[in-house]
């Protein structure tokens, strides 16, 4: 989403590469948003499309038309000494609690500079001055794009993806056909095989095949 469909300091997608997503999907192609986002954010960011797969919390869970089809919760029993945190949120596919277990946890997020332990059976996937994110160990893009080529019997090289960070070479490893943006990090880069500088050139030409 962020870097790829979104440009910096854009709040919604814009009507031209909507255009592209929905002549891809006019041709039977599968279309999927890979973003660490709350799905409640990810549906108004898109003026709520529907029949769009939206990979929440960096694939711990995937929401289709309102419906959870696949998720990977989190030990609620590995988070007990994290509640109560006013600094600490749980996030689950459709809400975020602050301090409190709520739900079906898929993510969870701590801000400030104090310490935090890796709550078990989990890994951390992003990282910086003010915010750190975890989710499941087995959970993932990566994980999250498999489940959907399975359910909609399509292969590696059948898969397209897009991203421009770290978090994005997991799904990366799982798609015949790689692009990343021009602005990605080298070792990003290293594992595409295209670099672009516009995602909707790059959709509406996938869109024309």
């Amino acid at each position: 989403m962020d870097g790829t469909l979104l440009k910096k300091g854009e709040k919604f997608i814009s009507d031209s590469i909507t255009d592209s997503i929905c002549n891809i999907k006019s041709k039977d192609i599968a279309f999927a948003i890979a973003s660490g986002r709350q799905y409640n954010e990810l549906d108004l960011i898109t003026k709520g499309m529907r029949d769009i797969y939206y990979i929440c919390s960096d694939g711990g869970c995937i929401i289709y038309n309102n419906e959870v089809i696949y998720k990977k919760e989190i030990d609620k029993d590995s988070l007990r000494n994290l509640e109560c945190n006013e600094n600490v949120f749980f996030h689950s596919p459709f809400e975020t609690s602050k301090g409190y277990l709520k739900g079906d946890v898929v993510k969870v997020s701590a801000r400030g500079g104090g310490f935090f332990e890796t709550p078990f059976g989990t890994y951390e996937v992003y990282r910086d001055k003010e915010w750190r994110e975890w989710i499941k160990n087995d959970a993932g893009k990566g994980q999250a794009v498999e489940y959907l080529q399975k359910r909609l019997n399509i292969s590696v090289n059948e898969t397209a993806a897009f991203g421009d960070n770290f978090n994005d070479m997991g799904m990366f490893r799982k798609a015949g056909e790689r692009y990343c943006m021009r602005c990605s990090p080298s070792q990003v880069k290293m594992l595409c095989n295209n670099t672009v500088d516009d995602i909707e050139k790059s959709l509406s030409e996938i869109g024309g095949k």
